[in-house]
């Protein structure tokens, strides 16, 4: 089955001429694309289609695309002109969606569309009830597939209505302390996986750490945070005196996030953790912690190694996969080459995952050992060691 915006540009559906948009010209369109969007897509786009997008993978995708592409958490600020034409799949977040929308309607010139569209499980009829009120007009959805398509002009300038009909997205460009870590907070935002409270996964993680770290030799003393999102694994190691982490995501918001993070409560952690240490010294007196967006997927792994440019004692991963192993296989054997790739000799990699997902079985392929250090009616957590050459 296609994806509609294919369709819109190859059989002309909705009666929008994709290609004739803005007399052609880079800049004229744009596709706002998150995690729901395929590189296979990608592919398929006249070049004076720009991206806006949230996701690492499809920005380097769209640039080798020859597309004009933008990196970032849906910051519109970054376009160099307005474009005429938004094209824009509804993402799983409201909050996310909504700002989008609000974000499309304010950059549109007048005479500019904007194209919506989604699956009626994930609520796109709501969001097109909502999106009518805020162009003032009466829109009935197309069919799809399985996609309901909608488009509406920006008739007016109609400034009021943004303030009068704009969609509540919790603020979302805002970062806030939600996560309440030992006597800090860290910084989370609507969007990012767990935002608003610790995940069940990762606190059996961090339940068994010091179990894990007291399976080293000696103290491990860098550590890679693979699919960081907000970074609650990083500011774990902080907190266990690893002075130096690497944090890793291929999502914008989780950068930020991450980052902000690593700047301010994960300083206070680490500060803590060596001034309660046995001999109260530490030739390290602050965190060294760096984000780097990057995509650990087997077409980006050259890509990958190049931004990391490091080997680590430990890698840590809650990964992505919890919910469809079979399907997503390859993103499985993604993750786990990467923590295999960037391990120095004798490193060591913990994940954790739900306890239907046999990852000893795949882990097989990249350790020579794997074996369960704990695990719940949920969770399992998954030592990986000694790296097949």
């Amino acid at each position: 089955m296609t994806d509609p915006l294919v369709d819109l540009v190859s059989t002309d559906i909705t009666s929008v001429d994709l290609t004739s948009v803005g007399d052609g010209k880079t800049g004229s369109a744009l596709l706002v694309a998150d995690e729901n969007c395929s590189e296979a897509l990608l592919d398929s786009l006249p070049t004076h289609i720009q991206i806006l997008t949230n996701r690492w993978g499809l920005y380097q995708h769209a640039l080798d695309c020859g597309l004009t592409a933008y990196f970032n958490d849906f910051d519109f600020s970054v376009l160099t002109s307005p474009p005429r034409i938004i094209y824009y799949r509804i993402s799983k977040e409201k909050a996310v969606t909504h700002h989008v929308i609000n974000q499309s309607f304010s950059v549109l010139p007048v005479g500019g569309q904007f194209i919506l569209w989604g699956e009626k499980k994930a609520g796109v009829k709501t969001y097109i009830k909502k999106t009518n009120a805020l162009f003032d007009d009466v829109v009935s959805a197309k069919k799809s597939g399985k996609d309901y398509v909608a488009i509406w002009e920006k008739t007016a300038p109609q400034d009021s209505a943004l303030a009068d009909h704009s969609l509540d997205d919790s603020d979302y460009p805002r970062l806030r302390a939600e996560i309440s870590f030992g006597d800090k907070a860290l910084f989370t935002k609507p969007g990012l996986f767990g935002w608003d409270k610790v995940d069940r996964g990762s606190a059996l993680l961090i339940e068994h750490l010091d179990n894990f770290f007291a399976g080293f030799k000696t103290r491990p003393e860098n550590l890679l945070d693979l699919g960081c999102g907000y970074g609650l694994l990083t500011a774990a190691a902080a907190s266990r005196g690893i002075s130096q982490v690497t944090a890793v995501d291929n999502c914008a918001a989780a950068l930020l996030a991450c980052e902000k993070n690593i700047l301010e409560p994960c300083q206070a952690l680490y500060k803590a953790a060596i001034a309660g240490a046995m001999d109260g010294e530490s030739e390290i007196k602050i965190f060294k912690g760096r984000v780097i967006a990057a995509d650990c997927r087997a077409a980006y792994a050259e890509n990958f190694s190049q931004q990391i440019n490091e080997k680590f004692d430990v890698v840590l991963c809650n990964p992505p996969f919890h919910q469809g192993f079979d399907t997503e296989r390859e993103l499985t054997e993604a993750f786990l080459a990467t923590a295999a790739r960037q391990l120095k000799p004798g490193g060591q990699a913990l994940f954790v995952t739900n306890r239907f997902i046999a990852l000893e079985k795949t882990a097989a392929g990249f350790f020579n050992q794997a074996s369960t250090l704990a695990e719940n009616r949920e969770f399992r957590l998954t030592v990986m060691q000694n790296v097949k050459k």
